[in-house]
């Protein structure tokens, strides 16, 4: 199972639920953590996450490490800047 945020940086509840397992969150920690009563942890290990930056904290949170911009939109624009970048400095 892919555990990647999907094309519109979205998580879905299994991933979400996965994870939590592979880095060893209970329900009850991560609510404590993220200061989310258990109910919500619950409905988002069912249905996943609904925005972009929604699925960035559950990333962060859960493994600790900063996963970027999720915003496909934001990635986009950032892969023509690079992309531009790279253009620029190529010795033609």
């Amino acid at each position: 199972m892919d555990l990647s945020p999907d094309a519109r940086g979205l998580l879905n509840g299994p991933q979400i639920t996965r994870l939590m397992r592979r880095h060893g969150w209970t329900i009850r920690r991560m609510a404590a953590s993220m200061g989310l009563t258990m109910t919500r942890v619950r409905h988002v290990r069912v249905h996943g996450t609904t925005r972009h930056y929604d699925s960035r904290d559950w990333l962060q949170a859960i493994t600790g490490e900063d996963p970027g911009d999720l915003n496909p939109a934001a990635g986009r624009w950032l892969a023509r800047i690079d992309y531009a970048a790279e253009c620029a400095a190529a010795p033609f």
